[in-house]
């Protein structure tokens, strides 16, 4: 039986679109996203990201949504880890 946070959702915003896309940028790499790949977020608006840490039998992913609402810049990240 597996236990622990399977999933996670956060809102990060700014009244900058770099700001905001920094932040979620950082956040990305905690979640151990690789650099190469954090750079790609912004380029869509909604971006799909998958890896695997072979040593844990993990498999995680990342899906990554854009968005401006007014002055209001929103980055909603939805990261997910699984049994493989």
């Amino acid at each position: 039986r597996h236990e622990g946070l399977q999933n996670i959702i956060i809102h990060y915003s700014s009244r900058r679109r770099q700001e905001a896309l920094n932040g979620a940028r950082l956040i990305a790499r905690a979640f151990g996203l690789s650099a190469t790949e954090a750079l790609r977020i912004g380029d869509k608006t909604v971006e799909d990201f998958r890896w695997e840490d072979s040593a844990q039998n993990q498999l995680y992913g990342l899906q990554v949504k854009t968005e401006r609402n007014q002055k209001i810049w929103t980055i909603r990240l939805n990261f997910g880890t699984y049994l493989k």
